[in-house]
């Protein structure tokens, strides 16, 4: 950076990655599940992540609309009136994915999942796309759901 300007990134041979190619290293790199959509609510980008708790190829969630290649669950195990990214390309601010979420995967058996969806603005105002992170969710340590007894050794 001696130059003023940032140096690109390189790869282990040392030659240098296209920024598209960092930033998808980046979003795959992290340990949340992220989707990025168009304006129109069409799949543009899935991280590994997003892969494995969706356990769909690429060819079933890249292009497709978030609600067809993503069912959310509610609490009662129907699927939600409102996928979150409909929800805030009309509303135009971000939405938190309501308590008891649940993703119903290809198997039929759904993973709790906590989440959120937030716009993506271009310069004039107008919404470019929509950006989905989520991930499994865990149980505070320590409940009682989390309690296994450990067995009783008796001495012989």
């Amino acid at each position: 950076m001696r130059s003023g300007k940032p140096s690109r990134p390189k790869n282990e041979s040392n030659v240098p990655v296209s920024e598209n190619d960092f930033f998808r290293d980046v979003l795959d790199a992290m340990g949340e599940a992220m989707i990025i959509t168009d304006f129109r609510g069409r799949i543009l980008f899935e991280n590994v992540v997003s892969r494995d708790l969706l356990d769909k190829p690429l060819s079933a969630i890249r292009r497709k609309s978030f609600r067809m290649a993503v069912t959310l669950l509610d609490g009662d195990g129907q699927r939600q009136d409102d996928d979150p990214v409909g929800k805030v390309l009309r509303e135009q601010r971000p939405f938190r994915f309501p308590a008891g979420s649940r993703l119903l995967r290809p198997d039929g058996s759904s993973i709790p999942v906590e989440g959120s969806a937030t716009p993506v603005f271009r310069a004039d105002g107008e919404p470019e796309g929509v950006v989905v992170s989520f991930h499994r969710k865990t149980r505070p340590a320590g409940t009682l759901q989390d309690f296994t007894p450990i067995p009783e050794r008796h001495a012989r």
